[in-house]
């Protein structure tokens, strides 16, 4: 594999909030909010980004014709241009963007991934996609033209970049705001004096990691491949981080239906494979799980009163994968975790009462793991493996519309077949 050098990353003008508005227009996935926050969003911030999300607000959250919502969301995106909410900035430039959230800070580069990076096997990815899925995503970057959340990637750390990024944050920062959930978000775009070095360490990178973003590096690719001679599109938003700053958890899997197998059939067959087995007692009396330990919230049984097992998983193999081939799919049937409906998730950011709750459903079962390891992840990757979906729960978690790379103004679109 050859050395990734610069065009691995490249710098853009990047659309971005105006300079009194940030921590207004910027916005976390609409998916992680309520209905009730999402309406009392869209109705209080006039500058929030959800409007470019659902320009129709609440009522206009229709999926059945999803042209036309692209088109939408198009028009609300250069409706925000227009009013001078997001501004296109003078130059060409990367973007080193700093996420502080309690205790755990990460500090990153913001550019263009380039799609023949992941071609060449540069950008490693290790969970499969659904292709109905890149289908819909490629076809809304072809009808907006706009990345505006970054797909999380690692790369291995390093001195020269750490080097780099410690001379840019010294400089003053383009916007410092802090969220309502108590995360501090800080933007530097890159001066001219400072590229070389930065782009000299990110030319020392053996590879990039998709953290999170899976979905938007293969609709990426997809378009790229529709649209072969406009370059503008042929990459998409990244925030590349040294792996010693991701915050990995466990994704916890849900298992609900009305045929599970009795306990006593799951536990014959997982002893069969070595695995110890441990009844735990009250929540707040339980030791820490270790790495190859899953907590199975089964309910009540002979075996624990409290409903709770803990399984001591032998072996190497990644626990979700080890769950997948040996349970889930043998002893429940569900044989493609992508997109089984009795198969939901948890995040690892769950609290241990929001577990329980979930796991004393009734028809249910919870699966509770511990986080796999960056080198886990990574040498899974390297070998062109994949692992099950959501397989871990990766901070930090991005904002939408903080950095936006919009290519729709400058690619003339050729009509592509449905």
């Amino acid at each position: 594999m050859s050395a990734p050098g610069a065009r691995i990353l490249r710098g853009f003008a990047a659309l971005r909030p105006s300079v009194d508005k940030p921590h207004l227009v910027a916005t976390r996935s609409y998916l992680t909010y309520s209905d009730y926050e999402l309406r009392d969003k869209l109705e209080r911030n006039p500058y929030s980004y959800l409007h470019v999300i659902h320009p129709a607000g609440m009522e206009g959250d229709d999926w059945s014709a999803p042209q036309e919502r692209f088109v939408a969301i198009r028009g609300a995106l250069d409706e925000f241009v227009a009013n001078g909410w997001l501004a296109r900035d003078e130059r060409k430039s990367l973007y080193v963007y700093r996420q502080i959230d309690g205790d755990h800070m990460c500090t990153g580069v913001v550019g263009i991934a380039d799609i023949s990076a992941a071609q060449r096997g540069d950008i490693k990815v290790h969970e499969l996609t659904l292709r109905a899925r890149e289908e819909l995503f490629a076809g809304y970057l072809e009808s907006v033209g706009i990345n505006a959340e970054p797909a999380l990637l690692a790369y291995r750390d390093d001195s020269a970049s750490r080097a780099a990024l410690a001379t840019v944050v010294a400089g003053q920062a383009a916007a410092d705001f802090t969220t309502t959930d108590r995360i501090r978000h800080t933007i530097w775009p890159v001066d001219i004096a400072d590229e070389p070095a930065l782009l000299n360490a990110i030319g020392g990178w053996e590879a990039l990691y998709i953290a999170d973003g899976h979905h938007r590096l293969a609709s990426s690719r997809l378009v790229a491949e529709r649209h072969p001679d406009q370059h503008d599109c042929h990459g998409f938003l990244a925030y590349c981080v040294p792996h010693t700053e991701l915050l990995m958890r466990g994704f916890h899997r849900v298992v609900c239906a009305e045929d599970l197998p009795s306990v006593d059939t799951v536990l014959t067959a997982v002893r069969s494979l070595g695995v110890g087995v441990q009844a735990l007692g009250e929540l707040e009396e339980r030791a820490v799980r270790s790495a190859r330990q899953v907590d199975w919230y089964c309910g009540a049984s002979s075996a624990s009163a409290s409903g709770v097992l803990r399984l001591s998983i032998p072996g190497t193999m990644p626990i979700p994968a080890w769950l997948d081939q040996h349970l889930l799919a043998p002893l429940i049937g569900i044989t493609e975790p992508r997109d089984d409906k009795r198969l939901s998730y948890l995040g690892g950011d769950a609290s241990e009462a929001e577990v329980a709750a979930v796991g004393e459903r009734e028809n249910c079962w919870l699966f509770a793991l511990e986080a796999m390891t960056f080198d886990e992840l990574s040498e899974v990757a390297d070998r062109g493996g994949m692992l099950p979906p959501k397989s871990t729960w990766i901070a930090p978690k991005l904002r939408s519309g903080l950095i936006l790379f919009d290519f729709g103004a400058k690619c003339d679109w050729p009509k592509t077949k449905n």
